[in-house]
């Protein structure tokens, strides 16, 4: 029998470049990021307040594949600084608040040559395959590959390509914008 979904996802990673060809640099967040050349960009129009609300476009740095109707298959990149706390403190509220549910694969790893944490945890019905939280001169980043199909396993984009595409990352905190503080 002809599996049609196999034969698509294979059409498609036969036409599809993974492999960064653009760079992008953030005017809000302090850092820049290498992605593939057919991906589109929505730069965030706000710095991140700390809410992780994924659908509040505007304070976020937002990248697609458009090869994938919806849109399906998204990364999304804010930072904020952490004020007060410590950067453990602000990793684990930041954590236990993109998932809500639960982490299921959490461990160490390093973005541009500071300690991070990679994750992977369900979130609102979908999936957040890969996820990382750096801490950096005061300021928190957060990253997050986030894959709304109802079947997982269609995602070409696995840990060896997000570690690659964090391997690209180049943090300027210095050069982040802070939100406004609120009104008293």
């Amino acid at each position: 029998t002809f599996d049609y979904n196999s034969a698509l996802l294979d059409g498609l990673l036969a036409s599809m470049d993974l492999q960064p060809d653009k760079t992008f640099t953030s005017s809000i967040f302090g850092y820049s990021i290498d992605y593939p050349a057919g991906w589109g960009v929505t730069p965030a129009t706000r710095p991140w307040s700390g809410d992780v609300e994924f659908l509040d476009d505007a304070a976020h740095d937002g990248f697609d594949d458009p090869a994938f109707a919806g849109p399906r298959l998204l990364l999304f990149i804010a930072s904020q600084p952490y004020g007060d706390l410590t950067p453990d403190e602000w990793s684990s509220l930041t954590l236990a608040q993109v998932c809500p549910d639960g982490v299921t694969q959490e461990g160490p790893g390093t973005v541009d040559g500071y300690d991070s944490t990679l994750f992977s945890c369900p979130y609102g019905g979908v999936q957040i395959p890969n996820g990382a939280l750096i801490t950096t001169e005061g300021r928190g980043y957060l990253l997050v590959f986030l894959d709304r199909s109802s079947d997982p396993s269609t995602n070409p984009y696995d840990d060896d390509w997000f570690r690659a595409t964090l391997d690209t990352v180049d943090l300027r905190p210095q050069d982040a914008v802070d939100p406004e503080p609120a009104a008293s």
